[in-house]
């Protein structure tokens, strides 16, 4: 797991270093009798972490916590892992994996959106929910799904869970959704501006509850999506 330190771009303070789990003999590294997998989930549970990858094909993991991953250059894979990350591949074909709805925000009516990640997405990239299911997406051709979040509408996350639901409707158990949400609360007290598109992957459940919420960034109304056994191929925008 590389880790980078610091704020470079501001202090000159780019110290990284690397943290490898591993096992000798019976005597694992870091704890007593503990897995190198789990010491090395422990390590990145330990910390925030902030990637930035190679012009090469990274693989590129977070841990627990609300992490920055940035993939530069290449066809990266992506696991950003718990939290509220922010997620940029950059250029090139890249791949970000979920391999559970609480790797973002699980919708339900209390539903914090804020602690979803926020995905950019690039020409090219994919999005991995096969291992929460493998529907199509149903707005393989382009028609987006819409949701609205009223003025007066309280911002605990029943406003953000109300407009992807009547967007959705009843939910088939075997579909994806994108959904573009137009928030127009002014409450100060909530959990901030959902304004934007929204992936809703279906967690097997017959209403949103449960699903993964994946906040998307860098696509327009026009962009376009298809999925195969799980696999979201998205272009940001026709033309």
């Amino acid at each position: 797991m590389l880790v980078q330190a610091g704020a470079p771009e501001t202090s000159g303070d780019n110290y990284d270093f690397a943290v490898t789990a591993y096992s000798s003999g019976t005597t694992a590294a870091f704890t007593g009798g503990a897995s190198p997998a789990a010491n090395l989930a422990l390590a990145q549970a330990a910390v925030v972490v902030d990637l930035t990858g190679s012009a090469g094909a990274d693989t590129l993991t977070g841990g627990a916590n609300n992490d920055t991953i940035s993939g530069a250059d290449g066809a990266d894979s992506i696991i950003g892992g718990g939290g509220g990350d922010v997620i940029n591949g950059g250029s090139g074909n890249d791949v970000i994996h979920y391999a559970a709805a609480s790797d973002s925000a699980v919708a339900a009516a209390a539903t914090n959106g804020s602690t979803a990640d926020l995905v950019t997405i690039g020409t090219g990239d994919t999005i991995n929910v096969s291992a929460i299911n493998t529907a199509t997406v149903s707005t393989a051709t382009a028609v987006i799904l819409t949701g609205a979040i009223a003025a007066a509408t309280t911002q605990n996350g029943t406003g953000l869970y109300g407009a992807l639901t009547t967007a959705i409707g009843t939910v088939a158990a075997s579909t994806n959704y994108i959904v573009k949400v137009t928030d127009s609360s002014t409450d100060t007290g909530g959990d901030g501006n959902f304004t934007g598109y929204w992936l809703v992957a279906n967690g097997g459940n017959t209403t949103i509850d449960g699903d993964l919420l994946v906040r998307l960034t860098g696509i327009t109304d026009t962009a376009t999506f298809t999925s195969t056994s799980g696999v979201i191929s998205i272009v940001p925008t026709a033309g």
